[in-house]
């Protein structure tokens, strides 16, 4: 199990990137011109994809539909 976890957290930008929604495809490449990164992608509870960028400003969040959360309620692994 503890494997599975360390497998899944080095995914690639592309194997984030090809989890992703078109509607979530769009708003990423938006932000991306504001300095926004991609950081991770995580399934949710409803097996939607949540994308989750990273700047010098914070994180944004990004659900399935294209709906931005600049305070996303999500809790970083350490």
């Amino acid at each position: 199990m503890v494997i599975e976890q360390i497998e899944r957290r080095e995914r690639s930008f592309d194997e984030h990137y090809r989890r992703l929604r078109g509607e979530q495809i769009a708003i990423i490449y938006s932000l991306a011109k504001m300095g926004y990164g991609l950081h991770f992608v995580r399934t949710l509870d409803d097996r939607t994809p949540y994308a989750v960028l990273r700047s010098s400003n914070g994180l944004v969040g990004v659900d399935c539909e294209g709906e931005l959360s600049f305070d996303p309620k999500i809790t970083l692994r350490s």
